[in-house]
């Protein structure tokens, strides 16, 4: 979980992991919890509380509104009280509603050093327990990431595979005071298509939503230690997670249940789109983006690799609060999980069409340390090696063994179980997106971009050299 403030505003990121629930809405000026989704949308959500006035007095900070502010000294000033009211958006000033003398007001844009944004007066430390006051508040940017609602029976298995016995309160599991607990029965949960449908399987699933209740609950006295603060109605809120959801064809894949990953921002700027649902297709690539757009902070110019300079292929999700953009396509990378893991895939979804590249398809598909202790894989594997039905939409053999090209009409195929690659009707579209996703190799200096038939050296021409590997 991340916060960021630019002059008086806040920005706060929740990173876990994917079959979360945090998504909110909005019932009067109150957040609320609603069901979980693991979904890959980008949801639009409410501010904290209803765009409102408050601010703190400009006079506080040794100017009266109405003076010329110095370029040299501020981004952008809020004035409330009989002194007048300002209001901007982002480091613009947009309007100023006189009272009194605060009629006419002139404010100018900031020049301070490397585009941080600052405010008048002696800026200090946040300390969300200080009741601080947003006119002594630095600009700040803070990021949480839980654990919750990750795996861990290979570590800890006392506590359950999802150590969702921690702090429960019962015996040698120690009391989290402020988490209420809420348990599932496994005969009620919704089985994902991708999961086997089995006890074992259920069980697991069961576990994991408690964690996802521990989270939310987490995520909820962070949003009051921030309300408490009285930074809550400037905060930008964005929820992520890294990967998929830890069960097959999840984490450690480029399926989409491994890409589909919670992306929720709610900005109290932003009323427009408030509660609505973006088909806009989107990535964590677009997340700095985003925060540096949401500071007004230019990216640097910088190289790592010789002398090409790195450039940001993400975009700022700050436009989606807007209006619906035509956003149809976005990559997808995967080299290792574990040490011992080196399966890399990199992928394109573009319109209703996935295409996977397997680079090292030659290999079985690897399997991580605390998937493979699960309830739900080894579930999977005595039923296989027992020859009994295991209640899943694939095999183990295919799931180990893959093609190096895989491509998926999810209009028709959402399930991804019916590969298109070798299709020649569909020849078109896989040169389209395998031009597609090498273009995008090479902009972002991916050093797999030659794999798995060639070497790439950069001080040769052509730079892919050919391994003559028989593939």
């Amino acid at each position: 979980m991340a916060l960021s403030s630019r002059s008086g505003g806040t920005s706060l990121e929740l990173n876990c992991w994917s079959g979360n629930s945090c998504r909110r809405g909005v019932t009067g000026a109150q957040r609320v919890p609603l069901p979980s989704q693991t979904s890959g949308q980008l949801i639009l959500d409410a501010a904290p509380r209803m765009f409102g006035w408050d601010s703190w007095s400009p006079q506080t900070a040794g100017l009266w509104v109405g003076e010329k502010i110095p370029d040299t000294q501020v981004d952008l000033v809020r004035g409330r009280g009989d002194m007048g009211n300002l209001r901007w958006h982002g480091s613009q000033v947009i309007s100023c509603r006189g009272v009194g003398k605060a009629e006419g007001c002139s404010f100018l844009k900031d020049e301070a050093p490397q585009g941080r944004s600052r405010v008048m007066g002696q800026p200090s430390d946040l300390d969300l327990n200080a009741q601080a006051h947003p006119s002594t508040c630095r600009p700040f940017f803070l990021y949480v990431a839980f654990h919750d609602p990750h795996r861990c029976g290979h570590a800890q298995p006392q506590y359950g595979a999802f150590c969702e016995k921690f702090g429960n309160g019962e015996s040698g599991m120690g009391r989290i005071p402020d988490w209420t607990p809420q348990t599932y029965n496994p005969k009620d949960v919704q089985v994902p298509y991708f999961v086997p449908d089995t006890p074992a399987a259920r069980a697991d699933l069961a576990a994991q939503y408690t964690t996802v209740g521990r989270m939310d609950q987490g995520i909820g006295l962070v949003l009051q230690e921030l309300r408490g603060a009285g930074v809550l109605n400037d905060t930008l809120v964005i929820f992520t997670s890294d990967n998929g959801i830890p069960f097959p064809s999840g984490r450690t894949n480029l399926y989409w249940p491994g890409t589909a990953e919670p992306m929720l921002v709610s900005s109290p700027e932003h009323p427009k789109r408030w509660g609505q649902v973006s088909e806009a297709y989107v990535s964590l690539l677009d997340l700095t983006p985003t925060i540096l757009d949401w500071f007004s902070i230019p990216y640097p110019s910088y190289a790592i690799f010789g002398t090409k300079t790195v450039q940001l292929t993400g975009r700022s999700l700050l436009p989606v609060l807007e209006a619906e953009p035509l956003w149809t396509t976005v990559f997808g990378s995967q080299s290792y999980h574990e040490v011992t893991m080196s399966y890399p895939m990199r992928s394109v979804h573009h319109q209703n069409f996935h295409l996977v590249h397997n680079l090292h398809f030659k290999m079985p598909f690897p399997i991580d340390q605390d998937f493979y202790v699960s309830p739900t894989f080894q579930d999977l594997l005595n039923r296989t090696t027992a020859g009994q039905p295991t209640g899943w939409y694939k095999d183990l053999h295919h799931y180990y063994y893959r093609e190096r090209w895989e491509l998926y009409d999810r209009s028709q195929d959402p399930h991804e179980t019916h590969n298109l690659a070798a299709d020649p009707r569909y020849a078109q579209v896989l040169e389209l997106l395998q031009t597609q996703l090498v273009k995008w190799q090479w902009e972002t200096h991916d050093p797999w971009v030659c794999a798995p038939d060639g070497v790439l050296e950069e001080k040769l021409a052509p730079q892919c050299r050919s391994l003559h590997n028989e593939l």
